[in-house]
C-alpha cells in the first residue's frame, strides 16, 4: 500500500452573478504537500477593535490560513432589520488591506512567520481561523 504524503487540497469555485445575464464562473482546484505531519490548527474566537496577531496556535510555521466571518448567520430566528444591520457592522480587517465581511472567508499562504493583526470594525465580531502546518 503506498502511503499519501500529507497535503493541502482546495477545490473553490467562484461565480459572478449579473441580471439577465449567465453567471461567469471560475474555478480553482489544487492539491500542495505539506513539509511536515504537524497537526492542523482551528479555533473560533472574537475579535475585537484593537488590533491583535491572528491566532496560529502550535503552529510555528504556517503553510495555508483559512479565516471565516462567522457574523450575520442567523440559524435560529428571523432576525430584525436591526440585527441585520448590526451584523452587516462586523466586517474583519487581516493586516492593512483585507477584509472579510460577515458570512465570508479568506484564505491564503503566509510569506513570514509574523502573524498578520486582526481587527473588527465596529464591535466584536466571531471568527474561525484554521492555520495548516508549512
Amino acid at each position: 500500500m503506498t502511503s499519501v504524503p500529507n497535503s493541502l487540497v482546495v477545490i473553490e469555485r467562484l461565480y459572478h452573478r449579473r441580471v439577465g445575464e449567465n453567471p461567469i464562473g471560475v474555478e480553482c482546484r489544487y492539491s500542495r504537500p505539506l513539509q511536515n505531519s504537524e497537526q492542523l490548527y482551528q479555533r473560533e474566537y472574537l475579535v475585537t477593535e484593537e488590533p491583535k496577531p491572528l491566532d496560529y496556535g502550535w503552529v510555528e510555521k504556517a503553510g495555508h490560513i483559512h479565516i471565516e466571518n462567522l457574523e450575520g448567520n442567523f440559524p435560529q430566528v428571523i432576525p430584525t432589520k436591526e440585527e441585520k444591520e448590526e451584523a452587516e457592522k462586523k466586517v474583519v480587517v487581516l493586516g492593512q488591506d483585507w477584509e472579510i465581511s460577515p458570512g465570508e472567508t479568506f484564505r491564503g499562504t503566509p510569506t513570514s512567520t509574523k502573524s498578520p493583526l486582526v481587527h473588527c470594525k465596529s464591535g466584536p465580531a466571531l471568527i474561525r481561523v484554521t492555520v495548516w502546518p508549512r
